[in-house]
């Protein structure tokens, strides 16, 4: 019997189509990657437009803007709503270097800056990365990322509006996963990272090789024993080469009991896979060691990064946190 229902392609063919395309930056592709959408059945045009990756340059602008004209285009439908994945990609311009050794080759980080520098120079007036980026406040994102390329950008915007809605698609609702990784001067409090974990619908959080800035704020602060403790649903936690110290005051930990940061003790009752940094002795080993052995009970797989340990990390085997054979245990040198 013949059917009238719309053909839907295979999923293995739409993967195989986008990953040609996008391997391939020119307009010659992103043209044909329109007609051959244009072609597609509804249901499989949705899956097209099902993950977004932005990629933060100099010519991010142009970019921004036909996106947005696309998602806005009324013969496009309900695109925004099929939304499930947003990545956004920073990428400082190259520069040449120059003849001589000038303070900026000396310091790494001020010539990341001064990148950041240069891009804010070549946004236009309209600014449509920011509407872009408001309009994704409104997709039912599960996934958000912020990764830097090509060494470690500075966390800058051209406007605090623009860091405002990073913050508010860093908290929406219906967010499962969130990664941040390899950014400088990063200030967590700026994406809502502790927001978004107590806000008890994070499912996986990754933390990869972030700076926090130098003065990230008052640290002194006492701990307030009144705040209810909150029970996580976070159940794959990856704090790799990050300032540990912001990462436990967000989860209400500090080496001091004295002095903590005003927020409530979060639990990790479903945590089954963690990964974590242990480097040279310092102020917060101790607290990395008893957060570890606060969650083995749940823990099904663990992996360790060394960083010019001079311990035996292995000792650990020897603890309690090994007691339930279906764990996985890993330690690395990096």
């Amino acid at each position: 019997m013949y059917s009238t229902k719309a053909p839907i392609l295979p999923q293995e063919i739409i993967n195989l189509i986008v990953d040609e395309v996008a391997s391939k930056n020119s307009p010659e592709t992103l043209r044909a990657c329109a007609l051959v959408s244009r072609s597609f059945s509804s249901p499989s045009r949705q899956q097209l437009f099902s993950e977004i990756e932005i990629v933060v340059d100099v010519n991010i602008q142009p970019r921004a803007k036909r996106l947005l004209e696309v998602l806005k285009r009324a013969q496009n439908g309900e695109l925004l709503a099929f939304i499930r994945s947003l990545k956004v990609i920073l990428v400082p311009p190259r520069q040449r270097q120059p003849a001589s050794n000038t303070s900026i080759l000396s310091h790494p980080f001020k010539k990341s800056k001064q990148m950041a520098t240069n891009i804010a120079k070549k946004f236009p007036r309209e600014n449509y990365l920011l509407k872009l980026l408001s309009l994704f406040l409104h997709a039912p994102l599960t996934s958000f990322a912020v990764d830097g390329r090509r060494g470690y950008p500075v966390w800058k915007w051209t406007d605090e509006r623009t860091n405002e809605v990073v913050r508010q698609l860093s908290i929406n609702p219906s967010l499962k996963s969130l990664r941040i990784s390899k950014i400088y001067s990063f200030d967590m409090s700026l994406i809502g990272i502790g927001e978004v974990v107590h806000a008890n619908t994070l499912q996986e959080f990754s933390c990869i090789a972030v700076s926090q800035p130098l003065s990230p704020g008052p640290e002194n602060i006492t701990a307030d024993n009144h705040m209810a403790q909150i029970s996580s649903r976070i159940e794959r936690l990856d704090i790799r080469r990050v300032s540990y110290s912001g990462i436990f005051r967000i989860l209400g930990r500090s080496p001091d009991p004295q002095l903590r940061a005003p927020y409530p003790f979060v639990s990790f009752s479903r945590l089954h896979t963690l990964v974590i940094t242990i480097s040279s002795p310092d102020h917060t080993i101790s607290i990395i060691w008893e957060f570890i052995l606060g969650v083995a009970n749940t823990l099904e797989s663990l992996e360790i990064e060394e960083l010019g340990w001079q311990g035996e990390c292995n000792d650990i085997q020897h603890s309690r946190l090994l007691e339930n054979s279906h764990q996985t245990f890993r330690t690395y040198s990096a």
